[in-house]
């Protein structure tokens, strides 16, 4: 069995979509969950491999994470996170998707050198 921090996802963000990173995240777990990429009980990667892989901070993977916990979709056990292993995706128990926080505070540019 691979190590969760090996697992390679199809997860991807764009920087340039006006979108948060987090909620990019939290999108693309969904679409992963609903077309059976992933299923119950499938171990996700680590946060801090995660993170270095798609070049983003740990804090915004452990939100994306956080949300879907907080929507059913994901359990931490023992240090590992996993798809909710009774997770069922018929419509009727599907869970709902939370409402992500807004962005309280606009992007900066940073000034060009």
């Amino acid at each position: 069995m691979r190590h969760p921090r090996d697992i390679d996802l199809p997860l991807t963000v764009d920087r340039t979509s006006g979108v948060p990173l987090g909620e990019q995240l939290v999108r693309q777990v969904r679409d992963l969950v609903a077309r059976g990429v992933l299923r119950p009980g499938d171990p996700l990667p680590s946060s801090r491999a995660l993170a270095a892989r798609l070049g983003t901070s740990r804090g915004t993977v452990t939100a994306a994470w956080d949300v879907l916990t907080g929507e059913g979709y994901l359990v931490a056990d023992r240090g590992a996170t996993r798809i909710t292993p009774s997770l069922h995706l018929d419509p009727e128990n599907a869970p709902a998707p939370a409402p992500l926080p807004a962005r309280t505070t606009p992007r900066r540019s940073l000034p060009v050198p």
